[in-house]
């Protein structure tokens, strides 16, 4: 899951205005976590080719207030 993760990673942490509307107030742990879930559920659908993906993956983004 390697190859997938570095490319997750890179387009969550990025300055993507899409993203970081949703995770821009995230935790370096926060998006750890993030990164990781995402990656798994990329793989999970497409395990033999990750970046081809076909179908749809919904995300959705949610942080506890305290």
């Amino acid at each position: 899951m390697g190859d997938i993760k570095t490319f997750v990673d890179i387009f969550v942490r990025g300055k993507n205005p899409g993203v970081t509307f949703f995770v821009g107030d995230y935790s370096d742990v926060e998006l750890d976590g993030f990164v990781d879930e995402l990656a798994r559920l990329i793989e999970e659908m497409h395990p033999e080719t990750p970046r081809k993906l076909k179908g749809r993956l919904i995300v959705a983004v949610g942080k506890k207030l305290s």
